[in-house]
């Protein structure tokens, strides 16, 4: 018999082996070309927002894991029905961390780790972290009510947090890169998802200690973790704190006394007098960060001379 060398005999011949084919070996053969159509590599270049780090940078960052802790009770599904309810879970964690600018370097199935402050540096990193875990919290609730009215799936994520020096470097090639982070911090915040109830986020103190005013958190005492010699203390992400600004956090915790001042404090009475006689005034404080310029913003606008005035703060 010879072989069919037209264009159409060699559809029909294709046509009459694929009737053959069972049911179930059709969804088989449908299911693994749709796992293995290659996708096209789309990069953004708006999102380039700094060059990439050095392999091997040092720095301080907040590693930060998060997992989706009935991923067992998917896996009992349907691969392909599994991958639909996943998806749009792991979807928005990740949108979570982009929302802060933080960096999703490893995408784990059911589950994704993030950094802040690296590769990309950040002085609030702490504070950026624990408004994601928030967020996708929060995300994760309302997507899990809509899918167990229809599906009757649990879905709860589980998060952990870590602050602390980190060693970030890039894996891959031209076509693609990796961001990786190694080191001790990664570590425990790993450890940290691993303890997390469902539904919740624990942190270490190192992270709270950067974020304390602008997060409400619950401790949970001191935790042996596998691998450390001596127990940690651990805390619970209860919800975001009434701080906004790095001054209303210290204030919360409480000011020291505020001097050396006094030619500045003068010239904003100077020109508050000039103001209440009728003659608007425009300061502008200029300096370099840290040097105080919100806490001298802070005393005046709450000093006695202010009193009868209205302020208008944003």
């Amino acid at each position: 018999m010879s072989k069919p060398d037209h264009p159409a005999q060699r559809a029909r011949l294709q046509s009459t082996r694929a009737e053959r084919c069972s049911a179930g070996q059709r969804k088989q053969l449908e299911r693994l070309c749709r796992s293995n159509t290659a996708r096209p590599l789309l990069i953004d270049r708006d999102q380039l927002k700094s060059p990439p780090a050095p392999p091997g940078t040092w720095g301080a960052g907040l590693p930060s894991y998060e997992s989706l802790a009935q991923a067992f009770a998917l896996a009992e599904r349907d691969p392909e029905e599994a991958r639909t309810l996943l998806e749009p879970v792991v979807e928005r964690m990740m949108e979570a961390v982009h929302h802060y600018d933080g960096t999703v370097n490893q995408v784990m199935g059911d589950g994704i780790m993030a950094l802040f402050g690296a590769p990309l540096a950040q002085e609030d990193h702490a504070v950026r972290g624990c408004y994601a875990a928030l967020r996708m919290q929060d995300a994760v609730r309302r997507y899990a009510e809509q899918l167990f009215a229809s599906h009757g799936v649990p879905v709860e994520i589980r998060v952990g947090l870590n602050s602390g020096e980190v060693v970030v470097g890039g894996i891959g090639s031209d076509l693609r890169m990796e961001y990786t982070a190694v080191g001790q911090t990664t570590h425990l915040a790993a450890r940290m998802e691993q303890m997390a109830l469902p539904g919740t986020a624990l942190m270490t103190a190192a992270t709270l200690a950067l974020a304390e005013g602008y997060v409400s958190v619950k401790p949970r005492g001191r935790v042996p973790v596998k691998g450390l010699a001596e127990p940690v203390e651990v805390f619970e992400l209860a919800g975001a704190g009434v701080a906004r600004t790095r001054l209303q956090a210290a204030t919360a915790r409480g000011l020291t006394k505020f001097v050396g001042r006094d030619a500045e404090v003068d010239q904003l009475n100077r020109a508050l007098d000039r103001a209440g006689g009728g003659h608007g005034q425009i300061v502008a404080v200029v300096g370099e960060p840290g040097v105080g310029k919100s806490r001298l913003f802070y005393e005046f606008t709450h000093s006695h001379r202010l009193r009868d005035w209205v302020r208008l703060l944003w």
